[in-house]
């Protein structure tokens, strides 16, 4: 191999000289001297960290300090550069760096000598995107696939089967406004544990069945065309239920039966289908033989959410409001309460004192 060597000198003047012929090039042929590619050709998608080995021209510095390379990712249309390493081996040509996001890559390596002197040399841009990972067939889990940084908002998490060794503890899906897609519906895709299930803040579930354990969402989470049944909880907190939803999260076309909360050393023990907080809505839902220990069999209200299009029917509340148990300013449009029970008053609805409801169609 042909090594290049050249002098670093105030203002770049560099003396050149090969192995078979010396020359000075012209200024337009200074930047041949000192190349960097990298060897990645994988395409777009890149659905799990990569390594990606960058190679530089083999050359010779008088007083030598080291080389810096650098990464840039685009970050709101503005290229920004990161210090991957420094290498102070002059002999090195090669580094290995890793690929663990999907964005739009550029690479940088500078050379300088002992008096400050640099020259640069860089790849062209290429960009990696994402858009969606598949459980199981690319992540074992939804949190494994969730928590990649390759799914940012927006982009899609499709699940095939979800695997019970898979989540000892809930799903936190918490941060990205993301889909969280069952392939198949809810009746293909069954997620059955006991205690909370899963925890939402932004982005959709859709598509999912989910047994034993609840499901919680607040923020701006939405669930929808899923089915919650079997969530039988005994304990006092208001955080727990068949489904727990608060703040402007939203649930559309699901179905929440045979559910039950209890209460525990007289105390606890409302919503036994749902508790609805803050300013959540709930349309097109079928809400059916659900049971409390005390108030809601169906649903327990506080806040000022919105019930829409929703057929609430054949609950039971020992105490009061079998179908809905009012602590708040509800909105109810164009829904069917029906076939509800409770032990000791308000049937379809109770309203507790200074509670008022807009009942609507």
């Amino acid at each position: 191999m042909k090594r290049i060597s050249f002098l670093f000198l105030p203002a770049f003047t560099l003396l050149v000289m090969t192995c078979d012929n010396p020359f000075t090039p012209e200024p337009t042929g200074k930047e041949d001297l000192f190349k960097l590619s990298h060897d990645y050709d994988g395409g777009t998608r890149i659905v799990q960290k990569r390594p990606i080995v960058l190679t530089w021209s083999e050359i010779t510095v008088t007083d030598f300090a080291k080389y810096t390379i650098h990464r840039s990712t685009l970050k709101n249309g503005k290229e920004v550069w990161e210090e991957r390493v420094e290498i102070t081996n002059p002999l090195q040509v090669t580094y290995t760096d890793t690929l663990n996001d999907d964005e739009t890559f550029r690479y940088r390596i500078r050379i300088e000598d002992t008096a400050g002197n640099a020259r640069d040399a860089q790849t062209e841009e290429f960009v990696l995107h994402t858009t969606s990972l598949l459980v199981p067939a690319e992540y074992e889990s939804m949190q494994e696939a969730y928590d990649t940084p390759f799914i940012d908002d927006g982009d899609t998490v499709f699940v095939e089967y979800v695997n019970p060794r898979t989540y000892a503890r809930p799903f936190l899906f918490v941060g990205k406004d993301i889909y969280i897609k069952g392939v198949g519906g809810p009746e293909e895709v069954v997620v059955s544990h006991g205690g909370t299930i899963a925890v939402m803040n932004r982005g959709t579930l859709t598509g999912f069945t989910f047994q034993k354990g609840g499901v919680i969402l607040s923020g701006t989470a939405a669930m929808s065309d899923c089915i919650i049944t079997g969530v039988y909880t005994s304990d006092k907190s208001v955080e727990r239920s068949a489904v727990v939803i608060s703040d402007s999260a939203e649930i559309r076309n699901c179905r929440i039966s045979n559910n039950g909360k209890y209460a525990l050393y007289g105390r606890g023990g409302n919503g036994g289908g749902m508790i609805i907080r803050g300013h959540a809505t709930v349309r097109d839902c079928i809400i059916t033989e659900n049971q409390a220990g005390r108030k809601g069999g169906a649903v327990y209200i506080s806040g000022e959410p919105t019930i829409m299009n929703c057929i609430i029917d054949r609950n039971i509340a020992k105490e009061v409001g079998g179908g809905m148990a009012i602590d708040g300013n509800p909105t109810i449009i164009n829904s069917i309460i029906t076939n509800n029970v409770a032990g000791e008053g308000g049937g379809g609805i109770f309203l507790t004192f200074g509670s008022t409801a807009t009942v609507v169609n």
